[in-house]
């Protein structure tokens, strides 16, 4: 039955940084890595849902 079928929703993630969103956390990981070169320590050594929120 096609009216049991749940639409799937596109989770997007926030970069802590700025306000660009993502689909993927290595998009985030990598877009830090790049434009926010202040804090390619943090993205290279955590896991992304670890970053800080701001």
């Amino acid at each position: 039955m096609r009216g049991d079928v749940v639409p799937q929703t596109i989770e997007t993630h926030a970069c802590p940084y700025c306000e660009l969103m993502f689909t993927y956390h290595e998009e985030i990981r990598d877009h830090i890595l790049h434009d926010h070169a202040e804090h390619s320590d943090v993205a290279a050594t955590v896991e992304i849902h670890e970053l800080p929120h701001d």
